[in-house]
């Protein structure tokens, strides 16, 4: 390590907003060839010649004859504010007047100049590290077993890179937090306090956490004596038997001391009723207009069609409500028109959710429109008067609807699909090269295919984590495609990038990717971005370094950008930013917003502590099922659809899915030495990349 500049001097260090002496002695500044951007500060104290290395970062503050930094222990690997002093006021500039000096030259380069790339490992021997640890999706928050690399709900594939170890690395420590403003009084040695003082307060990072007691030391995790333990473990088996005779008597004893007419309810049974009452008494009070957990009457409505299922199913909802506006007792006729338009909203809304495939909810309606025209005394309406009668045809009237114009729309998506088989799919021409498109055509169609499965995603899809259960291809089927489609996409990019046959069109490929998705950006396309980020973030692709060095530093800076932003550094404070300021039509990263509801629905009960259901949770599960869908509204319809284009992508997307990440890798790495040669792809190469 080169040296820059010497001196005698003292270092102090920040410790529990208190100074303490590092030690006294002479200092060298010296140039630190592992990490460029920063310097080496050497201490060797005058008594006992130990020797002291702090990794700083150039930018300081002048405190008299001190000079104020961050600075990191190399041995301890523990970040500190330090303070330099000087003896001598020439030694004190020399080093200032060098840290300055490396500081305006890591100012001036702060667009990286060349591709960071760390060493990496082949997709078996990653496999064989990260078996061991569970994980979880990128996309859909799914927890998926160790063993598990492309996730049980999504298919996102586990991403291959090494575990964070969270240890502090020697040489590149990462100090990038601004130095703190108000640092306490700075002391020398000796005990004077400096002419200027400071104040303020600094922490010592990375410090150890305090370890947990031993299981051992703990007393009441022990057995009281020898003598319980000593009967725990010699109980032999005609004990146990004796045991379970006496205990299989006490209950029969037991049974026989109930009455002989008393029915016994089993724990289940009671648990059915309790739930039955729960929701009875809910509908009650919203037919009545009464407020609930301070929440008007007409968005608990909303609330209840939309979350119900996380409490209990709608066949059950629904019986509960026709029989309330079929009950004797109901005399108010304001509480039968709020029934009955809770009824026809319900089926105006969640007809495909809830109706039209469940032949269950059906029935049950069907069940209520034979008891409106039967006029035997033994019907529930039979008690109703004319006018009653006709409120409650309303809801026959709005099912027959809805079901005669499902049929029509069933009817005009058989014709288009028979319109389509006659006159055949879109040919797309055998030498279509989509990269000669501009990247803003390119990122406006897949904006488009993008946003027709955004707006197709049901409200319902997004409650009770329907995504993540076993029925999750009929509860959340347009979620699914969503992530499916999320994953081709990344995919497209590592495979697009990798047929190119020398670096020059693979370095212009990069670039037309990091344009493509700057455009994305632009157009509200959070999802596409972000799996095009995904996609030149693969290890794949990351790994050819001559290719990345050769990108523009305009194209650098921007693909910096658009990192920063999906890194999720302080729950994704950029993206929820970008969200909030978008408007419609826009189309949400799929992992953030999953993200949201999964911790709603986990970190809240659905019942409180009484057995009534906690409908805070549920309205705030309401409430951002409503916001996430508010930017399905509108459409994109400056856009022109190129349907060549997207008919292009479908076919690509679906033939890539033979590729695997052993042979991604394999082909990484073919053409990552072809690179380091200056060579291209020949033909003997194709062969074995058989793309």
């Amino acid at each position: 390590m080169t040296e820059q500049c010497k001196g005698d001097g003292s270092i102090q260090k920040l410790v529990a907003n208190k100074w303490k002496t590092v030690g006294i002695g002479q200092l060298f500044l010296l140039k630190n060839k592992h990490n460029p951007t920063q310097v080496l500060i050497k201490l060797i104290r005058k008594k006992r010649n130990e020797v002291h290395i702090f990794q700083c970062k150039p930018k300081v503050k002048t405190n008299g004859k001190s000079l104020i930094l961050k600075g990191t222990d190399t041995k301890k690997k523990q970040e500190f504010v330090l303070a330099v002093r000087f003896n001598q006021d020439f030694t004190m500039q020399q080093f200032q007047t060098t840290l300055d000096k490396l500081y305006r030259r890591n100012q001036s380069i702060s667009t990286p100049s060349r591709h960071k790339r760390q060493a990496s490992k082949p997709p078996k021997q990653l496999r064989i590290e990260l078996s061991q640890y569970a994980w979880d999706c990128e996309l859909c928050t799914y927890r998926n077993e160790p063993t598990v690399f492309d996730c049980e709900v999504c298919k996102h594939p586990r991403p291959l890179k090494k575990r964070d170890t969270g240890i502090l690395p020697v040489i590149h420590a990462n100090v990038d937090s601004a130095l703190p403003d108000n640092l306490p009084p700075v002391f020398t040695p000796k005990g004077s306090e400096m002419n200027t003082p400071m104040n303020g307060t600094g922490t010592k990072s990375n410090s150890k956490e305090r370890p947990f007691p031993d299981i051992a030391e703990n007393e009441e995790l022990q057995l009281e004596n020898k003598e319980d333990k000593d009967e725990v473990v010699m109980l032999n088996d005609e004990e146990y038997a004796k045991d379970e005779n006496d205990s299989k008597e006490d209950e029969e004893e037991k049974s026989d001391s109930k009455p002989s007419g008393s029915p016994v309810l089993d724990k289940k049974m009671s648990k059915e009723e309790e739930q039955k009452s729960s929701i009875k008494e809910l509908i009650t009070k919203v037919t009545n207009g009464e407020i609930i957990s301070g929440i008007k009457h007409s968005e608990v409505e909303a609330v209840l069609l939309l979350c119900h299922d996380v409490f209990t199913d709608s066949e059950t909802m629904l019986t509960i409500l026709l029989d309330r506006l079929c009950d004797k007792e109901l005399v108010d006729v304001n509480a039968r028109i709020r029934g009955v338009k809770m009824c026809e909203s319900w089926i105006r809304n969640y007809w495909d959710a809830d109706f039209q495939t469940h032949e269950k909810m059906k029935d049950i309606v069907y069940e209520f429109i034979d008891d409106l025209s039967d006029s035997s005394a033994n019907s529930k309406t039979a008690h109703l008067t004319d006018s009653d009668i006709k409120l409650l045809s309303r809801i026959k009237n709005t099912f027959n609807q809805k079901a005669n114009s499902y049929e029509i729309e069933k009817k005009r998506k058989m014709a288009k699909v028979r319109s389509v088989k006659i006159l055949g799919a879109i040919d797309v021409p055998k030498n279509y090269d989509i990269m000669t498109a501009t990247a803003e055509e390119i990122a406006q169609q897949i904006t488009l295919m993008d946003f027709a499965l955004f707006q197709s995603i049901e409200k319902r899809e997004m409650c009770g984590q329907g995504w993540k259960k076993k029925d999750r291809e009929s509860r959340s089927p347009h979620l699914l495609e969503m992530i499916k489609q999320f994953n081709q996409i990344s995919k497209w990019v590592q495979c697009v990038v990798l047929q190119q046959k020398n670096k020059k069109k693979r370095t212009k490929c990069i670039e037309k990717f990091i344009d493509i998705a700057v455009h994305l950006k632009d157009l509200r396309n959070f999802s596409a971005c972000c799996a095009i980020n995904f996609g030149l973030s693969a290890n794949v692709l990351y790994r050819l370094k001559d290719a990345w060095n050769s990108v523009g530093k305009q194209q650098l800076k921007q693909y910096a950008e658009i990192q920063l932003i999906y890194k999720g550094k302080k729950n994704w404070e950029l993206l929820r930013v970008l969200h909030k300021n978008a408007h419609a039509p826009s189309i949400l990263h799929t992992g953030l917003f999953l993200q949201d509801l999964l911790n709603t629905d986990e970190g809240n009960d659905d019942t409180k502590k009484d057995g009534t259901v906690n409908f805070a949770k549920l309205k705030q599960t309401y409430n951002l099922i409503e916001q996430i869908c508010m930017y399905q509204q509108s459409q994109y319809f400056k856009v022109k659809t190129n349907h060549i284009m997207q008919q292009y992508l479908r076919q690509t997307w679906k033939k890539q899915e033979s590729y695997n990440d052993d042979k991604m890798y394999k082909i990484s790495t073919i053409i990552k030495n072809k690179d380091s040669e200056g060579k291209e792809v020949e033909e003997t190469d194709l062969v074995l990349i058989a793309w």
